[in-house]
Order: structure tokens, then sequence, then C-alpha cells
């Protein structure tokens, strides 16, 4: 996946909330891991 701020990374979880789901994202370089929800987070697979 990819983040515009963060970078490059990859999926390491993903849950599936009501009308949503939030991915936990393990990026390259300094961001580290973060929990995105995809209606919030504008991320594109690479």
């Amino acid at each position: 996946m990819r983040h515009g701020r963060f970078g490059e990374g990859v999926v390491v979880n993903c849950v599936v909330k009501p009308s949503d789901q939030e991915v936990t994202v393990a990026f390259k370089g300094g961001a580290g891991i973060k929990k995105l929800l995809l209606s919030y987070a504008p991320l594109e697979r690479v």
C-alpha cells in the first residue's frame, strides 16, 4: 500500500468495522506502524 504522507508499507492486519475497515500498515522508513480507516486514509494498492 502507498500513503501520500507515510509512503509505502505492508498491511499486517485488517479488521472489519461497521461500514468500514481498519488496516494496520507497517510503513518503511521512519513512519512506523499505523492503524488507518480505509474510509479516511488515502491508500492506494501498489
